[in-house]
């Protein structure tokens, strides 16, 4: 763990309020004046002012007053670099915050090259310090993961890569300090195959794909390349790939039991089932139900993973299965991320980030679930399995309006729902309860379609 900066870094996400900035900007000539004030109120050779000028920092960031706080900002990053070095964990705070300044303000330029230094830092750790450099890394995959669902970001699959490429360094990292066999790994492949999800949304939904979708290079490169279907096949692959090492990691630890392996085999057809799959991962999820049944576990439990509507994939895995709890016929929640990935969930570790997309919409769904095989026709290629959302309706929606209910039911369209299973089959189901949270894209909010909550 990070020592004193990531228990400031704690600190200051706790206290963050997560309300869009309304405030209005303040003249030139006042935030200069603001700026000069408090660069008289700090001395370089008192440690403790670097924390006090963050917390400003993020106050003024709160406020729209951005150059003071970038001003805060570079103070407290030059205390911090006299009173504990060029490479210190204490500057990860510092670089968040910035990232954040200069996220709010669409700054992508000045982003880049701050998230470029942050990159840097990272190197220096992983040899000095792996924790801390696990620790930052956690950090800046969110600071990556929050500028990818920027809906104004031109560049939102040139973030996504940069996240997958420093999962994939701290894997490295990982399998040097522990082998290539530890359970520690698995968190950070699971990482990289959401990854690999998240950029399958953005290949479908741009068709022919640019060459920055599928480059593990740094830089954006303009110009085409693989098509939509190619670029979708090798996430899938991928995706696959690192699940199956993930099942292969448990069965080898002293963790490994058939109910893990079991519910591995679940999300392997998950996995097939985004991917239009259908045929394989129905045969998957038979061999993975049957594997539940067959390990021991009691009917009730067996009960509550089969029969309660799961949305996948799944933010973050679960290899062993919660404890039981009855099933109730309250409405299930999701928090969707942002409009640049409709259907996916909002990321673990990014609950209560303030990168997040703010302007949240709740509408209250009720829909059906359809399990369909659809008959080969003569000459044609095999049967497709699916099962999708139809029939949504949506009983209720705040704050109200026609273009905020047809977003809302765009995006619970796209909604990937793990079959439900009763007497040995996949089953379709009606009514089902859906308490949708989402955030509206910014565009439609500007039309006046809709009113700002």
């Amino acid at each position: 763990m990070l020592n004193s900066g990531a228990t400031f870094l704690a600190t200051l996400l706790a206290t963050l309020t997560f309300g869009l900035i309304t405030a209005t900007m303040p003249t030139a000539d006042a935030q200069t004046a603001s700026i000069n004030a408090a660069g008289n109120n700090f001395d370089n050779f008192r440690p403790a002012d670097y924390e006090r000028l963050l917390t400003e920092a993020n106050v003024a960031i709160e406020d729209g007053r951005f150059a003071i706080a970038e001003q805060s900002i570079s103070d407290a990053l030059q205390i911090i670099k006299v009173n504990h070095g060029l490479i210190a964990t204490e500057q990860i705070p510092a670089l968040y915050l910035l990232a954040r300044a200069y996220l709010v303000q669409q700054d992508w330029e000045a982003l880049n090259q701050h998230l470029a230094y942050f990159e840097w830092l990272l190197g220096k750790l992983e040899i000095e310090d792996l924790d801390a450099y696990l620790s930052g890394v956690e950090i800046l995959n969110r600071l990556y993961l929050g500028t990818a669902a920027d809906i104004s970001n031109p560049q939102n699959a040139h973030y996504l890569i940069a996240a997958k490429q420093l999962n994939w360094r701290a894997v490295t990292a990982l399998e040097l300090r522990y082998g290539k066999q530890s359970l520690q790994l698995t968190p950070w492949l699971y990482n990289i195959m959401l990854t690999h999800y998240y950029q399958s949304i953005l290949t479908r939904r741009k068709g022919m794909t640019s060459f920055d979708y599928k480059s593990e290079a740094p830089d954006i490169v303009n110009g085409w390349s693989l098509s939509k279907n190619e670029s979708v096949q090798r996430s899938y692959n991928i995706g696959y790939e690192l699940l199956q090492r993930i099942r292969t990691l448990y069965a080898r630890s002293e963790q490994a039991s058939p109910t893990t392996d079991a519910l591995l085999q679940l999300y392997l057809a998950d996995w097939e089932l985004l991917f239009d799959q259908g045929n394989a991962a129905l045969k998957s999820y038979v061999k993975a139900f049957e594997a539940l049944e067959q390990s021991g576990l009691a009917s009730e439990t067996l009960q509550q993973l089969f029969m309660q509507p799961t949305i996948i994939p799944r933010p973050q895995m679960e290899e062993v299965l919660p404890p039981f709890q009855q099933l109730e016929l309250a409405p299930i929640t999701f928090t969707a991320w942002s409009p640049v990935f409709p259907g996916a969930h909002q990321p673990a570790k990014l609950s209560g980030d303030p990168l997040l997309p703010t302007t949240k919409f709740l509408a209250a769904v009720k829909l059906d679930l359809e399990s369909s095989l659809t008959q080969r026709e003569p000459g044609g290629s095999s049967d497709r399995f699916t099962y999708r959302v139809i029939n949504a309706t949506i009983t209720s929606i705040s704050p109200a309006g026609a273009a905020a209910e047809q977003l809302a039911l765009d995006q619970v369209d796209q909604l990937q729902f793990r079959p439900l299973w009763r007497s040995g089959e996949i089953q379709a189901e009606e009514n089902i309860q859906l308490q949708f949270f989402f955030a509206a894209d910014i565009n439609i909010l500007s039309s006046g379609a809709i009113a700002s909550p």
